[in-house]
């Protein structure tokens, strides 16, 4: 199986340590996963109510506009040939999986929120997700790169979170995993996940997402 890059970043009194490594698609290893978030497979879709976001919009499409989203297993070579066209979604062994398409905003802003319940208090834990840039740039504009913000808080107060950094964009582009620890304070209650892009949109900073995993 094909190596790819792993960032990890770790949150210590309030700055963070970025790390590359290497790690398998399907990651293994001693912890034991609490949510996962993978938007299910074509058959059997997991699908998250984002009306209420003010600069996105859920469309069915495979190629969809700026400031548009879409549940997809797939894409093609979405305008003119800037988009790469990915077969299959990230998650290992399903069949149809989805993936989140994101067509940027103009304006940054989220383009992700969900609630968890579950998690015990006073608790570290460590959230991750798979991220790839599909935009190619090959219609004559240099394309802006994705930069995503992942935050956790609880009733207001941030438990923790990360930036990605720019995600690079590349003729074969791979998945890449972004992590950080958090830690859940006296009260675990419903903890919200909100994932924001931070570039405009336009031309370039498009993107997929999957494999949302707090463990």
């Amino acid at each position: 199986m094909q190596l790819v890059p792993y960032m990890l970043i770790l949150f210590f009194a309030g700055s963070f340590l970025p790390l590359r490594l290497s790690a398998q698609q399907n990651d293994c290893g001693s912890k034991r996963q609490v949510v996962k978030i993978d938007f299910g497979t074509v058959e059997n879709p997991k699908l998250y109510n984002l009306s209420d976001l003010k600069a996105y919009e859920v469309i069915n499409d495979r190629c969809p506009d700026d400031g548009h989203m879409s549940f997809s297993s797939s894409t093609s070579t979405c305008f003119m040939g800037n988009w790469y066209p990915l077969k299959e979604d990230h998650t290992s062994g399903d069949v149809n999986g989805q993936m989140l398409l994101v067509n940027a905003s103009y304006d940054p802003g989220t383009f992700f929120i969900t609630y968890i319940t579950g998690l015990k208090p006073n608790t570290k834990y460590e959230v991750s997700l798979w991220l790839i840039n599909i935009c190619v740039g090959s219609n004559g504009c240099i394309p802006s790169l994705p930069l995503v913000e992942v935050i956790l808080s609880n009733a207001g107060n941030k438990l923790g979170g990360f930036n990605t950094g720019y995600i690079p964009n590349r003729q074969d582009p791979q998945w890449l995993k972004y992590a950080a620890f958090f830690e859940t304070g006296p009260d675990a209650g419903r903890v919200e996940l909100r994932i924001k892009n931070l570039a405009p949109g336009g031309c370039g900073n498009d993107f997929a997402m999957d494999d949302i995993s707090i463990a």
